[in-house]
């Protein structure tokens, strides 16, 4: 288990009204109430529901597209249990000071689901869902700093961008397209 524990609650802080916009609505629907998570909502819609017949293989690669749509080649920090969680914050710079730098997507996870990005959307959902994230901004973009936890130990830390959660949806959304490098 991550050493790091979240009772330290000092980086939450109030979210202004004009953060809570179209957007936002737009971001807390598809990752809260229509996750591609199965079993997270009564209402989660699963990635062949979103017209995904063989998401992660040729010729779609949704990782790949996914990974695409953020501003970070090596945007995931992955740990296979949660006892690894120290060292991929470590890697990531996202275990002390996590706010100092959010120049680039960065996605440190618990790898619960056995996929990368259903287990980020995983993370995403818990976090904003029980309001563990705050809304910042950096360079004139809007950024989402995002911390999921169990029994008071994170499982996931992100810093996303707006727009990269965003494009997240419309790629999932548009359904089934091929790759394209």
């Amino acid at each position: 288990m991550a050493k790091v524990k979240t009772n330290d609650n000092s980086w939450l802080s109030l979210i202004g009204v004009d953060d809570l916009n179209e957007n936002f609505i737009r971001i807390y629907s598809f990752y809260v109430l229509y996750s591609p998570c199965v079993g997270l909502s009564p209402r989660c819609k699963t990635l062949a529901d979103y017209g995904w017949s063989a998401p992660f293989r040729k010729p779609f690669y949704l990782n790949k597209q996914l990974k695409k749509a953020s501003n970070n080649e090596k945007l995931i920090f992955s740990a296979k249990t949660k006892n690894d969680m120290d060292e991929a914050l470590r890697k990531a710079g996202l275990l002390e000071e996590f706010l100092s730098d959010m120049n680039l997507d960065k996605v440190v996870i618990h790898n619960n689901k056995n996929n990368q990005f259903i287990s980020t959307f995983y993370h995403i959902r818990n976090a904003i869902a029980h309001g563990r994230f705050n809304i910042q901004y950096y360079q004139g973009e809007k950024i989402y700093v995002v911390e999921d936890q169990t029994n008071e130990y994170i499982t996931a830390r992100m810093i996303l961008r707006e727009r990269t959660l965003l494009n997240w949806i419309d790629i999932i959304e548009r359904g089934e397209t091929t790759y394209e490098h």
